[in-house]
């Protein structure tokens, strides 16, 4: 039987780990015990959500699989020998390799970022925030936190900490973003918004913003202007794992593996690629649906080619994006159209429950039924009995906007982008 080996325990990594059980040898390779259901860990900060519900337990998952799970890190790939090398000295072989490690943090040089900031990338970096968050407003005394980066994570993080601390006289929050708007790429109304909602809090957000240095009390700028900050927050870029960048893999100019539309390796057909690792043309948007869509296309091709069946092509799918800001808003944007209410937090809510349920239907049945039903119960408590209130639901549609209009087409992809999802 031939083996596979999935490097990284993720969106598409344990969503291709589903679609091989019964079919080869799977062993499968991460650094951590937990899945952590990254897009939803900045409500950890106000308590919105509770560290275990953004959680699987990977080893659970794959044995239920029937797939063997190893615990941890890889240092080296071989693609002539087909073999990985693993911390400790280890080596694996493998038949077929699926590399979905997704990516690391990216402090481009600056000194004192691995030293003087806190990350932002699973539920333990949240708990930090929180713990450290606490300890500033415990001392009574008036703080600065600095969040680094103004993509999806700094403004889901800004909008966490509005939530529970917008009230607090002692609390000024400050967001450095290297572009002139929020979120790049995606439409500046979205920017516009959230620059507005904020001018009613003690929120100063700056762009054009280049970090020269950061201390333990302070980030300087290139400008040479040295901004006091009590705890800085990095949520500023992305990376590829250093033994991906020093393998002999094709990469493209951001330094992703290089794919075909099979999502095989440009360099070598035995080495499948999938998740925000994978280069693939055109380039996508790093979203987990799009991830556990790679995963599913990658894990049924590898058991095509064993077969020797011929591989289906990854077809991005449309689907929208949708970003919370705290209790303040949400957005979901589609193309060129941007709908946003707080009450569009119930979308965000249900993709997260929908993912969440697929990714757990190999464990136990009770096992299974239990943790489903302290999700749903937990999200029902949280969004819709509050959003649903007399007084606050008028409220919140009152708020409801459509801040850019794509037309017709725009709504019609929207809504069908939404059965897709809900019925995969």
């Amino acid at each position: 039987m031939e083996t596979v080996v999935i490097v990284g325990a993720n969106f598409a990594g344990l969503n291709a780990a589903r679609q091989l059980a019964g079919h080869c040898h799977v062993k499968v390779i991460d650094s951590t015990e937990n899945f952590i259901w990254t897009p939803n860990i900045h409500e950890i900060l106000s308590g919105l959500k509770a560290p275990e519900k953004t959680i699987l337990q990977r080893r659970k998952l794959l044995t239920s699989m029937g797939h063997e799970f190893i615990q941890a890190n890889v240092q080296a790939i071989d693609i002539n020998k087909q073999v990985l090398s693993l911390e400790g000295g280890e080596q694996l072989p493998y038949d077929y390799c699926l590399l979905a490690t997704g990516l690391v943090r990216n402090t481009y040089g600056i000194p004192g970022v691995d030293q003087h900031t806190v990350g932002f990338r699973s539920s333990d970096d949240a708990l930090r925030v929180r713990a450290s968050m606490q300890k500033l407003l415990n001392m009574g005394t008036p703080f600065t936190v600095t969040l680094i980066g103004g993509g999806f994570t700094g403004v889901e993080v800004l909008g966490e900490l509005l939530r529970s601390h917008r009230n607090s006289l002692n609390c000024r929050i400050r967001l450095l973003e290297t572009n002139k708007q929020l979120l790049p790429g995606l439409p500046k109304v979205v920017s516009d918004d959230i620059c507005r909602l904020c001018e009613a809090f003690n929120v100063d957000i700056r762009f054009d913003s280049r970090i020269k240095e950061i201390s333990a009390n302070s980030v300087v700028l290139d400008t040479g202007e040295e901004l006091s900050s009590d705890l800085s927050i990095w949520t500023a870029g992305t990376t590829v794992p250093d033994y991906i960048r020093e393998s002999a893999l094709e990469s493209d100019h951001r330094g992703m593996l290089k794919v075909n539309d099979k999502l095989q390796s440009h360099t070598i057909a035995r080495v499948f690629i999938a998740g925000d690792l994978a280069g693939f043309r055109p380039e996508l948007a790093k979203q987990a649906s799009h991830a556990l869509d790679m995963g599913f296309i990658a894990g049924r091709n590898i058991v095509n080619v064993i077969n020797k069946q011929p591989m289906r092509p990854f077809i991005p799918a449309e689907k929208p994006i949708a970003l919370a800001f705290g209790d303040l808003n949400t957005y979901v944007i589609h193309q060129n159209t941007v709908l946003a209410s707080p009450f569009l937090a119930l979308a965000k809510e249900a993709v997260y429950q929908l993912y969440m349920t697929q990714l757990s239907t190999s464990l136990p049945l009770n096992t299974f039924k239990k943790a489903l039903i302290d999700r749903v119960v937990s999200g029902v408590k949280q969004y819709l009995v509050p959003q649903l209130s007399d007084l606050n639901f008028i409220k919140v549609m009152h708020q409801a906007e459509v801040l850019q209009w794509g037309g017709v087409d725009d709504l019609r992809t929207l809504a069908s982008a939404f059965l897709i999802s809900a019925t995969r």
